[in-house]
């Protein structure tokens, strides 16, 4: 019953990850796409519509990485500006080196790799908030809890959970 349940919450998550990421990748780099690059409607369906098999595979690994940099600022609920930077540094972190991946893997050079993170990389950086807090309200909607990802609560959540519990207290 335990792997059962352990199952479910793996493809919840895996899901609102998945999703989260498809969903704002698609409309960010659309918008790149369209009004910065200056590609077509038609160029910039097909290199949507292309992007979407590494969507499906980096999704769930980067909501565990981001799970992990949480963790390791201690990142607690109400801390915007903490959130904010590990969003930042979650996403810059994870992002730029699968994008030098893909543009290696399909013939560009050192120096246009270089070329296209230093483009990319604003971008990245200021949709890292953004992107978590769209991720946030995706794993929400699937019903993924904090102790499924990684526990984000300040001390008085906790201590408030743990009365309740019966945990740690005098009863």
């Amino acid at each position: 019953m335990a792997d059962l349940v352990r199952t479910k919450i793996k493809l919840r998550s895996y899901l609102a990850d998945t999703v989260a990421l498809v969903i704002f990748s698609t409309v960010g780099g659309a918008i790149i796409e369209l009004l910065v690059v200056g590609l077509s409607f038609s160029q910039t369906f097909w290199v949507r519509l292309g992007a979407i098999p590494i969507m499906l595979v980096a999704g769930r690994p980067y909501g565990i990485f981001r799970d992990l940099v949480f963790r390791g600022l201690r990142v607690r609920e109400g801390q915007r500006v903490r959130a904010a930077v590990a969003d930042t540094i979650a996403n810059v972190a994870f992002q730029v080196p699968v994008y030098a991946l893909l543009l290696y893997a399909n013939g560009a050079t050192i120096t246009q790799i270089i070329s296209a993170i230093y483009s990319v990389v604003i971008f990245i950086t200021v949709s890292g908030r953004p992107y978590g807090i769209f991720l946030d309200c995706c794993r929400a909607l699937l019903d993924i809890s904090a102790a499924e990802n990684g526990p984000r609560r300040g001390p008085s959540k906790l201590k408030s959970e743990r009365s309740a519990l019966g945990v740690g207290t005098n009863v």
